[in-house]
């Protein structure tokens, strides 16, 4: 009978054993399951994070695209504009030249007794 209340003894301390260790289970897998909804939830701001930034990126492509066309716009408009003023040049030059040519004129014929002067064509 001994044998039987030993046996049973280490069986009862066994159980106590086996019960303290799935409770040490159990507290382990709440700590996993917490960390796993952690990272869940870290990777989810990693997930919003990045769409913020792929957002940004899209609009930083399109104000890009924008001030390439402007830039062009703005390129050809100088162009333009340095075309209108060669231009505007050119004819206060012909306009002064036109306004000097009958003094010049005179003055080549008088002074140096030139007679054939042509203006500049």
């Amino acid at each position: 009978m001994e044998d039987i209340r030993a046996i049973l003894q280490e069986t009862v301390e066994l159980q106590r054993q086996n019960r303290e260790e799935l409770r040490e289970i159990a507290a382990r897998f709440r700590e996993t399951d917490e960390k796993f909804r952690e990272t869940d939830e870290k990777f989810r701001k990693t997930d919003e994070k990045f769409r913020e930034t792929d957002e940004k990126f899209q609009e930083l492509r399109e104000e890009i695209q924008r001030t390439s066309q402007e830039v062009r716009k703005t390129e050809r408009l100088v162009q333009t504009i340095g075309k209108q003023l060669g231009e505007l040049g050119n004819s206060y030059g012909s306009m002064v030249e036109g306004l000097a040519f009958a003094s010049l004129e005179r003055i080549m014929r008088e002074r140096f007794g030139a007679e054939f002067i042509a203006p500049n064509a």
